[in-house]
């Protein structure tokens, strides 16, 4: 196995509270460092589920430039359930690979 197929990102396929079924994956560095410059705790979350929601393939749902659309569009219930899951997957496997 070669280093690319070791380390890197995958989509991961889980299910929220109400049963609808998701692609996450675990952060990378751009999105580690753009939840790491937010100081507010919903502007973090925001920045986890844009860095961190994907489709099967693993390309990213949403882009940065369509944050306000977010904001005025989904509950933030919806931006912290997402938020909260990519942020425990992406802090297990950053356990995990230090394990390693």
């Amino acid at each position: 196995m070669n280093f690319i197929e070791k380390y890197a990102i995958k989509p991961i396929k889980t299910t929220m509270s109400d049963g609808t079924e998701i692609f996450i994956k675990e952060l990378n560095y751009k999105g580690a460092m753009a939840v790491a410059s937010e100081y507010d705790p919903a502007e973090r979350a925001l920045a986890t589920l844009i860095n961190g929601l994907c489709d099967e393939s693993g390309k990213n749902v949403f882009a940065e430039e369509q944050r306000d659309w977010i904001k005025e569009n989904l509950p933030v219930q919806i931006i912290q359930e997402v938020a909260s899951m990519i942020a425990n997957v992406s802090q297990r496997d950053l356990l995990k690979k230090s394990e390693a």
